[in-house]
């Protein structure tokens, strides 16, 4: 984006060395030039520039009724002075008029270093502009997938909510079929004036039609490209006939096939921002989790016809699985509308990592319950080996042993604990992880021992982690680690501390078979 800086010239200006001093910046403006101070107000209205460059001698013969209007009918627009020398006169000015820039002929140099600060400022303005809107979005995201409306609404309200805040020419969902050999285009949305393309992706191999794709994108992680002429000749192939020039691409993860989620811009090169990133990522993993969601109910109304059980019972399962959609959406809505009504407490990027670790957590505990088929029996052992690696992997890229006795697996939680339960372990970790209090770093150690005992319902679970413990030692309550951790223990009405003379965290609480509120178990 050039940057837009109006010259209104006067019989002092010079103006030869004007263009000598922005010639190293000129393919990053865009100039305005007019010979009469009294031009100010049309300049500003008609060219809309963010600088404007006048000298004080011009000001002085036009009064300055053209400087007030400007200050008051754009105020983020930013003004230079241009002086032959400084004067009490000068002072005088700046007292009153507030000018941003005051500017020697005799030391123009500063010139472009003054542009280039409002141009910073301006940069500045914008991502925390765009931050802001991503994390709403985000909340807004979350709240249209928690609707009573079908998945395929829910799905191109979201596309429509990306769409609209990262200004792109097209947001789409792909989804595997054939064992993962094809991929079709199952949702689409498009800016106004740009032709959809969804009708003619409906059968693409991934061998054929885009070789490479698959693997590059999981290699990678995504596919990001400012510049589609920088990608393989085989992905141009099929980009340019849809007028692509830039694309931005994350994978989708379901129980029963893959897919990817991406952004298209058809105007021209574009430099996708780190929040926009970090937007379509987090909106991977909850469009994930909606899809699986549906897949999961249609297998359990098959299962159920397969098996012959009751139209009671399948209303009860039914029922139930809707609650829990519900329920694990509200709960991700909660988290993001509490980090937007925060948004300067933490740094916008850690609070979407943060966000999607949590969603990464309740998803664990999801997949557990499909794989039993119950939702009274949640595998402790499974869920905190899984949790852990995929904090790990996550935060570090890395996979310290898990070590924990055969024994202790087959202790269950029901659903209404194993989802709080994995969400405070989760939240200790990553808290821990970025704890920076008094120069102490997290440490990744290369074994942790879990120990889990359940003796009368009265549940004891027991994490060796050297650095998790030396943390909480530091700690004189849940609270003061967060609030958040706090919140989850009270509801699991759990004893969180550490145990003396060892590296070990201890968290205790009494087991519950009983349902949850608006539960369909019995």
């Amino acid at each position: 984006m050039k940057i837009r800086i109006a010259i209104l010239e006067g019989d002092s200006w010079n103006s030869t060395l004007i263009n000598q001093e922005l010639g190293e910046m000129m393919d990053q403006v865009e100039l305005s030039r007019h010979e009469d101070v009294l031009n100010l107000s049309k300049c500003a209205d008609r060219f809309a520039p963010q600088i404007v460059l006048v000298d004080f001698e011009s000001i002085k013969k036009a009064g300055y009724k053209p400087l007030l209007y400007l200050k008051d009918k754009h105020p983020d627009c930013s003004v230079f002075v241009l002086v032959e020398h400084w004067s009490e006169e000068v002072n005088a000015f700046l007292s009153r008029y507030e000018a941003d820039e005051v500017i020697s002929m005799t030391n123009l140099a500063r010139l472009t270093f003054a542009v280039q600060r409002v141009v910073s400022n301006i940069n500045n303005r914008k991502e925390l502009k765009e931050n802001f809107e991503v994390q709403e979005a985000l909340a807004d995201i979350s709240a249209a997938l928690n609707t009573p409306e079908g998945l395929e609404v829910r799905i191109e309200n979201v596309l429509a909510i990306m769409g609209e805040v990262s200004e792109v020419s097209r947001v789409y969902i792909f989804e595997d079929f054939d064992n993962g050999r094809r991929c079709k285009n199952t949702y689409e949305w498009c800016a106004e004036g740009v032709n959809p393309q969804i009708e003619y992706l409906q059968d693409l191999s991934y061998e054929e039609d885009v070789p490479g794709w698959k693997e590059y994108m999981h290699k990678n992680g995504q596919i990001q490209s400012n510049d589609i002429r920088q990608l393989p000749k085989a992905f141009q192939t099929i980009l340019e006939p849809q007028q692509i020039k830039a694309i931005l691409v994350y994978p989708i993860h379901i129980s029963c096939t893959d897919g990817f989620v991406g952004l298209d811009e058809t105007r021209g090169p574009r430099e996708w921002s780190e929040s926009l990133k970090r937007m379509l990522k987090t909106a991977a993993g909850l469009i994930s989790h909606a899809i699986k969601e549906k897949q999961v109910t249609e297998q359990l109304i098959r299962k159920n016809i397969e098996l012959g059980t009751s139209l009671a019972e399948q209303q009860v399962l039914l029922s139930e699985v809707h609650h829990r959609v519900k329920n694990n959406l509200a709960l991700i809505s909660s988290f993001l509308e509490l980090e937007k009504f925060n948004p300067t407490d933490s740094d916008p990027n850690e609070v979407l990592d943060t966000n999607l670790l949590r969603i990464k957590s309740i998803a664990i505990v999801q997949e557990l319950i499909y794989e039993s088929g119950s939702l009274i029996n949640v595998d402790i052992a499974k869920t905190l080996r899984k949790l852990l690696t995929v904090i790990y992997n996550i935060e570090w890229n890395a996979q310290p042993d898990i070590l924990m006795d055969k024994n202790q697996e087959n202790i269950f939680l029901n659903v209404n604990q194993a989802i709080p339960f994995t969400l405070l372990i989760s939240e200790m970790y990553h808290r821990s992880f970025h704890y920076q209090e008094e120069e102490f770093t997290y440490h990744i150690p290369d074994q942790i021992f879990i120990g889990i005992n359940l003796e009368d319902d009265n549940l004891t679970v027991q994490i060796r982690d050297e650095s998790l413990h030396d943390i909480f030692k530091k700690i004189p309550t849940v609270h003061d680690f967060s609030e958040i951790a706090e919140v989850l223990s009270q509801q699991l009405s759990a004893e969180v501390k550490t145990i003396t003379d060892s590296d070990i965290i201890q968290i205790q609480f009494n087991r519950l078979d009983k349902k949850g509120s608006f539960s369909a178990i019995g």
